[in-house]
């Protein structure tokens, strides 16, 4: 149910529906003989896709959420433990384990293993039953991913609960309130997960993958790129979920 509503959200915010909507509105105002505002309409519709379909246009967007984040939380002496929350795996499909993965799941998984290598850390592993099969938990298939690419179990610490970030963190904060964290997500993401660490009084540092742009602000023109469409769609996303959290806390 978490995720039918999750994307029914991407969709109405998605440029995709804006512009859908801009094309049903010139093919009304068409039919009802209005051929001005008709031609006005389709030709912001024309526009509005051009413009969307921009990778410029597209970093510009993300560039506040995967560039322009600052964490000013305090330098961590030594990170005690790497975290990660839970992104996404797919349980339905005849296909092989490793195409069940979300591309930020296993940025973020292989990330933490990189940094839990690095500072020889373990992992904590968040995020319950909020799949599709929701018998399936997220954070039990994260730690059998990890072990399969040689990492020990004894370096992972398993907190299976959890669907959302703030229920992550929650869960998070019950159990390891007093350690220093270091905090692997999305770049689009880290941002949310920096306020909520804060608030939740865990000490932590973030650092971002997934990147969906490359930063670059000096304008540029390329073909239209539906991969753009997409990259804002999940900007605008992140946009409201901050604001969601920042106006109700949660």
């Amino acid at each position: 149910m978490i995720n039918f509503f999750r994307e029914i959200t991407f969709f109405i915010i998605s440029p995709l529906c804006l512009i859908t909507a801009f094309s049903a509105a010139g093919l009304w105002l068409l039919y009802s003989s209005k051929l001005n505002s008709a031609k006005l309409m389709i030709s912001i519709t024309f526009l509005s896709l051009v413009i969307f379909s921009q990778s410029w246009v597209s970093s510009i967007i993300l560039y506040p959420l995967e560039f322009g984040f600052t964490d000013e939380s305090e330098q961590l002496e030594t990170p005690e433990f790497i975290w990660t929350p839970a992104c996404y795996y797919a349980t339905n499909g005849s296909v092989p384990e490793i195409s069940r993965w979300n591309e930020c799941s296993l940025q973020r998984l292989l990330q933490a293993k990189i940094l839990s290598e690095q500072h020889q850390i373990p992992i904590i592993l968040t995020g319950g039953n909020f799949l599709l099969d929701e018998t399936v938990n997220y954070a039990i298939k994260a730690q059998e991913l990890l072990i399969s690419l040689g990492m020990s179990a004894d370096g992972i610490v398993i907190l299976n609960e959890g669907t959302t970030t703030f229920t992550e963190i929650n869960a998070l904060k019950r159990s390891f309130a007093d350690v220093k964290i270091l905090a692997v997500t999305s770049a689009t993401h880290q941002k949310r997960v920096a306020i909520m660490l804060a608030d939740a009084n865990i000490q932590a540092k973030v650092k971002g993958v997934d990147f969906k742009s490359s930063g670059e602000l000096k304008p540029f023109v390329t073909m239209p790129s539906a991969s753009s469409l997409d990259n804002i769609r999940k900007a605008f996303y992140e946009y409201m979920a901050l604001l969601k959290y920042l106006i109700f806390g949660n």
